[in-house]
């Protein structure tokens, strides 16, 4: 999450694995220890531009508005405003890859903050990578980027 890292879980995860599961600590692109590029030279990796955003309106329910003030729509339009490659998409190609690349099998992520958002979103596009999803302390502060505060939008 903002301003924390992977560092976070060393106290649960040697206890975790003492009781007999594989644990890794994730940190999310642009957070923690994690490189951070320049947001707007992310394209080999902005999971934004390799998705089309249209399609999940397959979630919302039949007849919903697709867009609308804050609490009328189960959706918004869902690109980042800056096309920033920092976004739910990306991390959750992260979480995905990390899975097959290390994991090699699949995991159950245990999510904080942002990381909860990540986690969520990998678990709609990826559902063959992941046994469940338990969040923590969700951070949900990107899901209406759109109508934030211009000077807070990251």
């Amino acid at each position: 999450g903002f301003g924390g890292n992977a560092d976070h879980w060393r106290k649960n995860t040697p206890e975790l694995a003492k009781a007999g599961f594989r644990v890794f600590a994730l940190d999310l692109i642009g957070y923690g220890y994690s490189d951070k590029p320049d947001p707007q030279s992310m394209d080999s990796v902005n999971g934004e531009l390799t998705r089309d955003l249209d399609s999940y309106l397959k979630y919302a329910p039949e007849g919903a508005k697709q867009y609308g003030g804050v609490g009328e729509t189960p959706f918004t339009d869902m690109a980042h405003p800056l096309g920033s490659g920092y976004n739910f998409y990306t991390w959750a190609d992260q979480v995905k890859d990390f899975i097959e690349e290390v994991v090699g099998d699949k995991a159950f992520a245990i999510c904080n903050s942002i990381g909860s958002c990540a986690g969520m979103q990998a678990a709609i596009d990826y559902p063959e990578s992941l046994r469940g999803v338990m969040i923590l302390d969700p951070s949900l502060r990107l899901l209406n980027v759109k109508r934030q505060n211009p000077m807070g939008i990251p």
